[in-house]
């Protein structure tokens, strides 16, 4: 009787404990190939936290060394994510703006999202991530 306890109370507990993750897989396309530069990704996950800098999920640099660059992220938990992406050209870790707003640098967001009077919101750009996922991103300049 004893036995059958721990192994049940034993059992609940590794089900509580096991939560499911998933690769996501960002696929990045027509980008302008400049030499040394690199594209800039930022993974958010609530909409709470979108566009700050300081709450990124997961980030990284990806070195732009073709028109096509590709970056997997390993054991992201399943849920609901927006990514962002801009093209670095100049390597000063800052998105280049022109004089009266929008963006100088190629930027993307997941879901492809464009607005020529808004950047996306965490709804215009979510997905969500249930198992291993490829997002094809296109940059926009």
């Amino acid at each position: 009787m004893l036995r059958t306890f721990y192994f049940i109370l034993f059992s609940a507990f590794s089900f509580l404990s096991t939560a499911q993750t998933a690769n996501l897989t960002i696929l990045v396309s027509k980008i302008k190939f400049v030499e040394g530069s690199n594209i800039m990704v930022a993974i958010y996950n609530s909409e709470e936290s979108f566009f700050d800098s300081d709450r990124i999920y997961r980030k990284v640099e990806i070195p732009v060394d073709s028109s096509v660059v590709r970056h997997t992220f390993v054991d992201l938990a399943e849920g609901i994510y927006s990514v962002t992406l801009y093209h670095d050209e100049d390597n000063d870790k800052e998105m280049d703006r022109k004089w009266y707003g929008p963006p100088k640098e190629g930027y993307a967001f997941s879901n492809n999202f464009t607005s020529p009077i808004r950047p996306a919101s965490f709804k215009d750009a979510s997905f969500e991530l249930t198992g291993d996922k490829t997002i094809n991103v296109v940059m926009v300049y």
